[in-house]
């Protein structure tokens, strides 16, 4: 009876040790099922937290590719307008079909050196400054050249309001003292009067060394070549004080000699608005090819921007 019970209680033993490994067993199954199951999970969150930033990044880039071709667009507009103006500025020059000027412009350049030439049809104006020398050595032709530059401004003003192009062109005497400024910088207020400081002739002296001080800093040529067109900034403009980015040229008579320099200035200001970027998220940077900054939207300190 004994041996029954003692065998019973081996059996038993034997038993119990068996469910033992057996439960062991299985709560490692368990575990390592659990762990499994955790894994795939954090795989898959890796995994939709890597497409959703894809996602956002092609979201940006193609915001990034639709400013880059604006501002392509922006940049080639304004060189054809360039270029167009290098061919009038040519046509006036070397027309033999010379009018004359309304007296009363003639004689506000004779009096002052400063007069203003409106286009009622387009609403708006130009500048033409001529210096007290060259007033002087123009002489008797005075009338003549005054037409040639009075007529070569107003043909580039009504072209450049008819693209409706957000800039100011300066058609500048590189010899002689001389420059029409398109549009008008002087704004009449609500009376008809100058809303602005007057125009003095002695502003082409500072125009003229302004272009060929950044000229020869940002390009290290005093002038472009003939067909060359180069873009200078960001820089402040003497007549306004604002910082504008400008495509240059030079036209050259058929001697080869450079006569006049023509520049097409943007307000930096005004750039902005042309960048699209979703939510304000991060900052965006336009710069020169020498990756010095024009401008970032939104706007960033020095040592950000010093930084990026």
């Amino acid at each position: 009876m004994q041996k029954i019970l003692d065998r019973t209680q081996e059996s038993l033993a034997h038993a119990f040790a068996s469910l033992e490994q057996s439960a062991k067993r299985q709560q490692g199954v368990y575990l390592a099922t659990i762990a499994s199951l955790m894994l795939i999970v954090v795989v898959f969150a890796l995994a939709l937290a890597v497409i959703g930033a894809s996602k956002q990044l092609d979201y940006l880039h193609t915001y990034a590719a639709q400013n880059a071709a604006e501002f392509s667009l922006l940049l080639h507009r304004e060189e054809s307008f360039l270029r167009r103006t290098e061919f009038t500025l040519d046509f006036y020059q070397t027309t033999t079909n010379v009018l004359r000027v309304p007296d009363a412009i003639e004689g506000s350049i004779r009096q002052t050196g400063v007069a203003r030439g409106d286009i009622e049809r387009i609403g708006a104006g130009f500048d033409v400054l001529i210096g007290e020398a060259t007033r002087a050595a123009w002489g008797d032709e005075l009338n003549a050249k005054l037409w040639r530059l009075y007529e070569a401004a107003q043909s580039a003003l009504v072209t450049q309001q008819a693209f409706e192009l957000r800039q100011r062109t300066v058609l500048l005497g590189l010899n002689e003292d001389y420059a029409a400024i398109l549009p008008s910088v002087v704004r009449p207020d609500a009376n008809g009067s100058p809303a602005t400081p007057p125009l003095q002739a002695a502003a082409v002296g500072t125009l003229r060394t302004t272009l060929l001080h950044e000229l020869q800093t940002q390009t290290g040529k005093r002038l472009p070549g003939k067909g060359e067109r180069v873009w200078l900034g960001p820089y402040r403009d003497p007549l306004q004080g604002l910082l504008v980015i400008s495509a240059v040229s030079a036209y050259y008579d058929a001697d080869g000699k450079p006569v006049t320099l023509i520049a097409v200035s943007v307000p930096v200001e005004t750039l902005p608005a042309r960048l699209k970027w979703p939510n304000h998220e991060g900052a965006m940077l336009l710069m020169m090819a020498d990756r010095r900054l024009i401008v970032s939207s939104p706007p960033l300190d020095a040592q950000r921007v010093t930084l990026l």
